[in-house]
């Protein structure tokens, strides 16, 4: 973008203006989006353990769950149900390395309602299901 500016002589300047880029934690309209979508992180990150909807989420925060899903979608690229489960798989890969725990307990420590839904989602993500996680980095 370019812009006209008039110095002292009269004379007609032309500078190039840097387009700033677009960030939704600091502009003005998206101030009150942003800060929901960082207190739901926040709360993502310490509750991730226990069981979570995204109804409950949308009605703790006082907003529509089309809303929650837009503002998360735009402010960290993935919904609020994506964050928790990368949450929960990471916490359940450290725990796979870290400790001598069962599949069952993990995934029950994790927040996931079932060892099954576990294995089915770490397998999907990862690639590999949480036995061979564990003995790929022994």
């Amino acid at each position: 973008m370019w812009k006209q500016i008039k110095t002292k002589k009269d004379e007609i300047k032309i500078e190039k203006v840097k387009k700033v880029n677009y960030n939704p934690f600091t502009t003005p309209e998206n101030k009150k989006h942003s800060l929901v979508t960082l207190k739901v992180i926040a709360y993502l990150n310490e509750h991730y353990k226990e069981k979570i909807t995204l109804d409950e989420i949308a009605n703790k925060f006082f907003v529509s769950k089309s809303t929650l899903n837009y503002n998360f979608k735009n402010t960290i690229g993935g919904t609020p149900m994506d964050y928790l489960l990368n949450l929960r798989i990471t916490s359940a890969k450290k725990m796979l390395l870290e400790t001598k725990k069962s599949i069952h307990q993990i995934s029950d420590e994790c927040g996931f309602s079932s060892p099954n839904y576990f294995c089915l989602i770490f397998k999907k993500r990862e690639s590999v299901s949480p036995a061979t996680y564990r003995k790929m980095y022994e």
